[in-house]
């Protein structure tokens, strides 16, 4: 029997929570010691908490923690819209609470963490989330077919969001979750860039999960 939505809500909300105040906080942590702990550093902390939280929740919930991979799931037919309207109440109230905490007990450097875009065309920006998205959407997608959310699953969604960062951080932050961007942007109250990171990152998902869908793959 699957569990009920108050099982997956609190799921989702207690998994994004603790992605949410790892990311932003190891990046005001990072800010807060002038750089020194680096870029290994902040890409090292999400990947854990995502890492963290297929392994604790995806039996419940199967750990979306993101509304871009909860797009890309309900592309592929695996949540109808209204489960899918319930994991982004979840995600998005869980990435305001943490974003609060992280400014409570680390600091508010950094826009409280935000994710910050580099001194690129805006092009150049987007296609990095697109980019970024695409492939933890296919990283998620694999690791559902192959062995479900155990084993080695977990390791390879942290990876894949772990990466991501290392490789376009520079570019964009590498947010690839909109609740991510949107959390330490309000508690910042700095929204001017929040529509890049919400419509690259569901871009970048939900067109990985036509693609995925349009060669069989579910």
């Amino acid at each position: 029997m699957g569990a009920g939505p108050g099982r997956i809500f609190a799921a989702e909300f207690a998994g994004t929570l603790v992605l949410v105040f790892l990311a932003a906080g190891s990046v005001v942590a990072d800010e807060r010691n002038g750089g020194s702990l680096g870029a290994a550093f902040v890409a090292l902390m999400p990947a854990v908490g995502v890492a963290a939280g297929v392994y604790l929740f995806g039996p419940v919930s199967m750990a979306h923690l993101n509304p871009a991979v909860t797009l890309g799931f309900w592309v592929l037919g695996r949540v109808s819209a209204r489960a899918a309207l319930l994991y982004v109440a979840a995600q998005v109230s869980a990435a305001l609470l943490a974003a609060l905490l992280v400014a409570l007990a680390v600091g508010s450097e950094a826009d409280v963490g935000a994710n910050a875009p580099g001194p690129f065309p805006y092009w150049q920006l987007m296609a990095a989330e697109v980019a970024a998205s695409a492939a933890l959407m296919c990283a998620v997608v694999a690791a559902v077919k192959t062995g479900g959310l155990r084993g080695a699953g977990g390791l390879a969604i942290g990876a894949a969001v772990g990466i991501g960062i290392l490789a376009f951080g520079d570019f964009s932050g590498a947010s690839m979750n909109p609740a991510r961007s949107l959390g330490p942007a309000a508690a910042a109250g700095n929204l001017e860039h929040l529509w890049l990171y919400f419509s690259s990152s569901l871009a970048g998902a939900g067109g990985s999960a036509l693609a995925l869908r349009a060669l069989g793959q579910r």
